[in-house]
């Protein structure tokens, strides 16, 4: 019963996405992705929450378009862990071919124009790889 509960308030928030009619930024649907994930699951989020955040919190023309795998987009943070690694979120090593195919399923289903060309761009950038 939870996780009908849960999948439906997921769905519910999808479509505000989907519909927000103002001029928004990929930042502030950011922030409205967060903000939902932290009202509603206080740990282990579900797989498609975390995929939407990340598909809006990498950072285009990701210096000049030089990310070491060649990528349009790239972390918007890249810093050294306690071991001195350097670590970066989010993680373009983690982007994977269900997350691609979650991406495009969103971009065709989507009637907002600019969460549509976000997936958009992420699916054609990341599949090149």
């Amino acid at each position: 019963m939870v996780k009908n509960t849960k999948e439906k308030e997921i769905k519910k928030f999808l479509i505000e996405l989907d519909t927000i009619s103002k001029q928004i930024s990929e930042k502030d649907i950011s922030e409205k992705i967060k903000y939902f994930i932290n009202d509603n699951f206080s740990n282990n989020p579900p797989d498609i929450l975390m995929w939407e955040q990340m598909a809006f919190d990498f950072i285009e023309n990701y210096i000049d378009n030089k990310s070491e795998c060649g990528t349009y987009f790239g972390p918007m943070l890249v810093m050294p862990n306690k071991e001195g690694e350097m670590i970066e979120y989010p993680s373009i090593q983690k982007v994977t071919p269900d997350i691609t195919s979650y991406w495009e399923k969103r971009a065709k289903e989507s009637g907002n124009p600019i969460l549509r060309a976000r997936y958009s761009s992420l699916v054609l950038d990341f599949s090149k790889r």
